[in-house]
């Protein structure tokens, strides 16, 4: 009978969605907005990376699993996971973690953590912009070298998830564009925490497949 229960239970429970669309990214930041209570007169300024912007920005997907955020400042941070959890009680059908702060793992502590912020802001690439919120794409350089580093690890492994290939292929296309050619592999190194621990084996990993997606010589030069 307890058993009986539990699947009426689940029946009548919606189904939680896998992945995100541009779509659901557009709703879960309307909500967000709307729980925002950021007091004195600056908005919270937080910065996006990952699946997201692949979506978002660089469109070279259709959905992402979740939203990965950062924030520099500890009460804006707490406020925007509150504002999160309140409109998540209306998202019926999200994940609970449809936007997290996992990524903090990879900078926080780190010395290169006020410089990824600040670099970030510079950069001035913003998704959106309310008078409570400024949402900053994070870095591309940070977010390149983590790409490749995870990249190759999943190449390692059964290689099945190309998510990650994909998005680091994006980018990469993204920053040699913009540098007007060929990204240094020096200059590569002296990226963030992980730049420098990236070896030629990852990087000529993604500079294959770069020139493979492309059909075009090398996206990284010596």
């Amino acid at each position: 009978m307890l058993k009986k229960m539990k699947s009426m239970v689940t029946l009548g429970q919606p189904e939680v969605k896998q992945y995100l669309t541009a779509k659901d990214i557009e709703r879960g930041k309307t909500l967000l907005l709307s729980n925002v209570m950021i007091g004195g007169h600056k908005p919270a300024t937080y910065h996006r990376s990952g699946g997201a912007t692949s979506v978002i920005i660089l469109g070279n997907r259709t959905s992402t699993k979740d939203v990965d955020f950062i924030s520099s400042r500890p009460e804006e941070f707490n406020e925007i996971c509150d504002a999160k959890y309140e409109a998540t009680q209306e998202l019926k059908t999200y994940p609970g973690d449809w936007l997290n702060s996992d990524m903090i793992a990879y900078v926080h502590g780190e010395p290169d953590c006020d410089k990824l912020f600040e670099n970030s802001v510079n950069m001035g690439e913003i998704m959106y912009q309310s008078d409570v919120i400024v949402a900053y794409v994070a870095d591309w350089r940070f977010q390149l070298v983590g790409k490749i580093q995870r990249c190759y690890m999943v190449a390692q492994s059964d290689g099945s998830d190309t998510r990650h290939l994909s998005d680091a292929i994006y980018i990469l296309i993204l920053l040699v564009t913009r540098n007007g050619g060929p990204l240094s592999i020096a200059m590569i190194r002296t990226w963030y925490a992980i730049g420098p621990l990236l070896t030629m084996k990852e990087l000529t990993f993604i500079d294959n497949c770069y020139q493979r997606h492309l059909g075009v010589v090398s996206g990284l030069t010596a």
